[in-house]
């Protein structure tokens, strides 16, 4: 999602913890819409692990992890 728009670049719905599946949206938004300056996720392994973050640096992207608080999730919830 572009904060700035609020639109959805891209999007899969998976039923495990696999990286491959956000990788792949993450790919997708890339290509359709170019790098954005900032990613901003959270703290889950899916975007911790190593695809995640080799793909966003090798296009130049900056990233940032929010903090885990039980409140972050609300937050996300309330600006969408």
């Amino acid at each position: 999602m572009d904060w700035a728009t609020r639109k959805v670049l891209a999007w899969r719905l998976s039923n495990t913890m696999h990286a491959a599946f956000c990788v792949e949206a993450l790919r997708e938004a890339i290509a359709r819409f170019g790098p954005r300056a900032i990613m901003n996720a959270d703290q889950g392994s899916q975007f911790t692990g190593t695809e995640w973050i080799t793909t966003l640096t090798d296009v130049g992207m900056l990233f940032k992890l929010t903090p885990a608080l039980p409140r972050s999730s609300a937050t996300f919830r309330r600006r969408v």
